[in-house]
């Protein structure tokens, strides 16, 4: 399987008649306020920032359905504070395409994990066996302080 298209946006709408997505306010670029604080306490510095990642798969052979699991990741900046607490655990998630040419999928991101200001990046995995995952697809972010 392949990923076609993937972004993040702040919200998106799926209609119930025609099953159409329609995408608003595509993000490539975030500020926030300040800092998040990291520490012990802390041991996830997000920012309050709601968005969500939309991704659509497709069959690597359009003759063949596939299934499997795939996977989002969140990727911090080389160097970051970030990097002093383990990866974040990955969202895990069922891609179907026995029947379907086409799945997609739509994560909804209560706050925005922060690795400090730089590029951040969604990484879409997909398993090659039970033990091995493989990149497909990468969705940028760049993150900055409104200081």
């Amino acid at each position: 399987m392949k990923v076609l298209w993937a972004v993040v946006c702040q919200s998106s709408v799926i209609d119930r008649d025609t099953n159409s997505v329609s995408l608003f306010n595509i993000l490539e670029e975030v500020q926030v306020p300040e800092p998040p604080q990291v520490d012990d306490a802390s041991p996830m510095p997000a920012a309050a920032v709601n968005f969500e990642l939309f991704i659509l798969f497709t069959r690597s052979d359009a003759a063949a359905g596939e299934r499997g699991p795939g996977r989002v990741a969140v990727r911090f900046p080389p160097g970051s504070p970030r990097e002093k607490f383990p990866p974040e655990p990955p969202f895990v998630f069922d891609i179907d395409l026995t029947t379907a040419q086409q799945h997609r999928i739509r994560i909804r991101f209560p706050v925005l994990p922060i690795g400090g200001p730089g590029m951040h990046h969604f990484a879409i995995e997909v398993a090659a066996d039970a033990e091995n995952w493989r990149r497909v697809f990468d969705v940028p972010l760049m993150v900055s302080y409104s200081l």
